[in-house]
């Protein structure tokens, strides 16, 4: 727990601008500690020059923006996992420091990003031309960027000793960080944007479709598509939020094969408009506390498995009515997440007067 004092502020920090599930937890945040526990809690943006630093579609948080920091020591300064944000955080001096960390990829990218810049540039440049040719990215550089890092031991990196706390929205987050000997470790589970959460859909309006991120899980998603053409494959790209609600409501299956670095959202934004739900056993998609799915429905990635994926896309296409409530468990705990969330603000943020 932290302790919060009759006049203590505490600031979040934010990249500008960006729309993301990481950037809107942030803002889902600063939320629920603004009103929920009344406590005077302030965006702080990477960019003090951008004039619309809030996307619209988080403007609905009412969320205030700080433009400065009081770098005092009955204050708080959260930040999330990527360096150039624990940069900014290490400015400050006195503020009593937390790490929010939603994902170790996400620390691993932005790492290789800023100490990386030139070949960085070079990376990002080919997969950007490879998917105007080819419609898809040649490497994920999430990948890339944590095997570069292998064995380098995030305890010695002196942006994240400067936290007092590290706080993970995900388990298979919580043991990575405690596996590399960080102290004051906090499991706080994360939420599902609420909306999405009173949204209804009905079985007699599936089609058999199976809706797939093509950004993620590359190699694999790839090969499966080519070995199993006679399934319709609908990509969840250049799609508004609508567009995707409109699309998942219609799809039976969604099938993830990507690295999921933290409680990913696509798959819990899947199952609670009635989707099942078929992943690898990669980052949280491995423990049932992340990603709480039988395991019949997670896979290891290799070419011998791609038959049981393609017989286990079949089962649930054919028997939806019977396959979808294996996922009744999921979508329960999906729907109890703003509850949770509350409950874990509540146990750490404590009043002393």
């Amino acid at each position: 727990m932290i302790q919060i004092f009759n006049h203590t502020k505490i600031y979040v920090l934010i990249p500008s601008g960006t729309e993301s599930g990481g950037p809107e937890f942030l803002h889902q945040l600063l939320h629920y500690l603004r009103y929920h526990l009344n406590l005077n809690a302030f965006a702080y943006f990477d960019n003090n020059n951008d004039k619309d630093p809030i996307p619209k579609q988080y403007l609905k948080y009412n969320n205030l923006i700080a433009t400065e920091i009081e770098d005092d020591d009955n204050n708080i300064l959260i930040s999330p996992e990527p360096n150039q944000l624990l940069i900014l955080m290490n400015t400050f001096k006195k503020i009593r420091k937390i790490i929010w960390w939603l994902s170790l990829d996400n620390y691993f990218y932005d790492k290789f990003m800023i100490e990386n810049k030139v070949r960085a540039f070079y990376y990002r440049g080919f997969n950007k031309i490879h998917q105007l040719l080819f419609k898809r990215s040649f490497f994920e550089l999430t990948e890339f960027a944590r095997q570069e890092y292998k064995g380098f031991n995030i305890k010695d990196d002196g942006l994240v000793s400067q936290a007092s706390i590290n706080i993970c929205s995900a388990r298979h987050v919580e043991q990575s960080l405690r596996h590399f000997g960080l102290k004051n470790v906090v499991y706080i589970s994360e939420l599902l944007n609420e909306e999405y959460l009173n949204l209804s859909w009905e079985s007699s309006k599936k089609e058999n479709i199976i809706a797939f991120n093509p950004k993620k899980g590359i190699r694999f998603t790839r090969n499966l598509l080519k070995k199993a053409s006679h399934f319709k494959f609908v990509p969840i790209q250049n799609l508004s939020k609508e567009e995707v609600v409109d699309l998942l409501r219609k799809a039976k299956v969604y099938i993830d094969f990507g690295n999921h670095p933290g409680r990913d959202r696509l798959p819990r934004e899947a199952a609670i408009l009635g989707c099942c739900v078929l992943t690898n056993k990669r980052g949280g998609a491995r423990l049932y506390d992340d990603l709480s799915i039988s395991d019949e429905y997670k896979f290891d990635e290799t070419e011998i498995i791609i038959n049981e994926v393609i017989n286990k896309l079949n089962d649930c296409i054919t028997n939806y009515e019977v396959r979808i409530k294996d996922f009744e468990v999921y979508r329960k705990n999906i729907s109890d997440e703003p509850k949770k969330f509350l409950e874990g603000l509540k146990d750490f943020f404590v009043r002393v007067q």
